[in-house]
C-alpha cells in the first residue's frame, strides 16, 4: 500500500471513531481516487470501496461518479479472475511521447527510461503472471483513444485506471486491437523494434 494510501486510511479511520461519517467517506472517497490513479484493483481497492459504501450509507449520502468506477474496476477484476484475458494498455513508440507530455503521472511512472524499457518492463510484469496462470490481451492505445473513453465516463484520462478501461472496452470492439503476445522467440518482437523477440523485450 502506498504511503498517500496508509494516509487516508489512518485519517479516515479516526473521522470514523469520532462518528464524523461524512468526513469519513469524503476521505474515503480521496483513497478511492488514490488507487485508481494508480490503477489499483485488488484488496487495497477493495479495502477503500467497502469503507466508502459505508461511511455513505452512515452518512445518508448517495454514491457519487468515483464509486460507479471503482465498482468498474472490481467487476473487471472479479471477471480476469474467473478467466478472462486481461486487457494490458500499450503505448507504440509514437504514442508513448505524446502520452508522457499530456498525463504527468503516466511520465513519471514510465518516461523517465523511454519507450524499449517501458515495453520491456510490461514484458517482464505479464511473464512473471502468466506462470500463475493469467492470460493477457496487450491493448494498443493512442491517447485520443484514453481520452475519449475519460471524457465519456467522467475519468481523468492520466490515471491508470482509465487506461484499463479504454483497453478492456476496445477488446469488445469488433475490429480486434490485440498485439499479438507473447510472440515466438524467434520471431520479431512485439514491441515493433525489429530485433527477435529473444534478443528484446523477451531477453
Amino acid at each position: 500500500m502506498s504511503a498517500g494510501l496508509q494516509e487516508v486510511f489512518e485519517r479516515a479511520e479516526a473521522l470514523e471513531e469520532q462518528g464524523d461519517w461524512g468526513g469519513a467517506a469524503t476521505a474515503w472517497g480521496e483513497g478511492l481516487e488514490l488507487a485508481l490513479r494508480g490503477g489499483a484493483t485488488g484488496e487495497a481497492l477493495r479495502l477503500v470501496f467497502d469503507a466508502r459504501e459505508e461511511a455513505l450509507r452512515r452518512a445518508g449520502r448517495e454514491a457519487e461518479a468515483i464509486d460507479r468506477v471503482a465498482h468498474a474496476a472490481l467487476s473487471r477484476a472479479a471477471a480476469q479472475a474467473g478467466g478472462a484475458p486481461v486487457a494490458v494498455p500499450w503505448f507504440a513508440a509514437g504514442e508513448f511521447g505524446r502520452a508522457a507530455a499530456a498525463w504527468p503521472a503516466f511520465a513519471e511512472d514510465w518516461a523517465a527510461d523511454g519507450h524499449a524499457a517501458y515495453t520491456r518492463e510490461l514484458d517482464q510484469r505479464m511473464r512473471g503472471l502468466t506462470r500463475g496462470g493469467v492470460h493477457f490481451a496487450v491493448v494498443s492505445l493512442t491517447v485520443e483513444e484514453v481520452e475519449a473513453h475519460a471524457a465519456a465516463h467522467g475519468l481523468d484520462p492520466g490515471w491508470a485506471e482509465a487506461r484499463a478501461q479504454a483497453a478492456a472496452e476496445a477488446l469488445r470492439r469488433a475490429d480486434d486491437p490485440r498485439v499479438p503476445w507473447p510472440p515466438g522467440r524467434n520471431d520479431p518482437c512485439w514491441c515493433g523494434s525489429g530485433a527477435k523477440y529473444k534478443r528484446c523485450c523477451g531477453a
